[in-house]
């Protein structure tokens, strides 16, 4: 995330067709949605042989308050949910529930609030 602009960006922006940008702001999220889904690899399930290392990752996933079209990608799409890469965030497997907690941790200090239902 870009603490200027509170943008979140993937890939390197060497080609601006695959740069994805999400605008949110941190209080419209649901800190009760922030989660983890289970390990993959990078190349397919954990385990599975490939050419290149098949390192284990964790998607991150995040929800806004009672499903709010408030957050915006590349400046086209409204959406209520980050979820998997290319949207939101990867990592490994060790550091997920660190960064969970403090994601959590911001959300509520920005005025994040559970979803009614």
């Amino acid at each position: 995330m870009d603490r200027a602009t509170g943008q979140m960006a993937s890939h390197d922006g060497k080609d601006p067709s695959q740069d994805y940008k999400v605008e949110l702001n941190l209080g419209d999220i649901d800190p009760e949605s922030i989660m983890a889904k289970d390990p993959r690899g990078t190349f397919g399930p954990i385990g599975k042989k490939t050419y290149h290392e098949n390192v284990p990752q964790v998607d991150l996933c995040i929800s806004t308050t009672d499903n709010a079209n408030t957050m915006l990608q590349s400046s086209r799409f409204k959406l209520h949910e980050l979820c998997n890469f290319p949207q939101f965030v990867t990592v490994e497997p060790d550091y997920a529930p660190r960064l969970l907690n403090a994601l959590k941790h911001a959300v509520e200090l920005c005025g994040g609030k559970p979803s009614a239902f």
